[in-house]
């Protein structure tokens, strides 16, 4: 019989789980975003205004090549290696970019 976790922590993966798959299931790209997704472009660039979810769309994107499934292109399988370039570490990365990360990401395909 293989082992089993105590209840407390089958009780917070499920809760983990739940709040994952409803972060990532809330995510209805619009119009532009659709766009952006649908790109067959190898490098793309997103420029556009503040509040326009560029940054909803980058998470997003990121979480399809973590997982190994986007809905509009083919993509490798997991572990995948990506880069982010980001105006400056504290003001960039850390207000704007690991949020959003952690909103749509699980956190065993968030490392590094």
């Amino acid at each position: 019989m293989p082992p089993t976790k105590p209840l407390s922590e089958l009780i917070a993966d499920a809760q983990r789980i739940r709040a994952e798959r409803h972060a990532a299931s809330e995510y209805v790209p619009h119009d532009k975003q659709q766009i952006w997704h649908k790109s067959q472009a190898r490098v793309r660039m997103v420029n556009a205004g503040n509040r326009v979810g560029k940054s909803d769309f980058l998470a997003n994107e990121y979480r399809f090549y973590a997982i190994g499934s986007h809905p509009y292109r083919s993509v490798p399988k997991p572990p995948s290696f990506l880069r982010l370039a980001v105006e400056d570490e504290e003001n960039g990365l850390k207000s704007i970019i690991l949020p959003k990360f952690r909103k749509y990401c699980r956190d065993e395909i968030l490392r590094g």
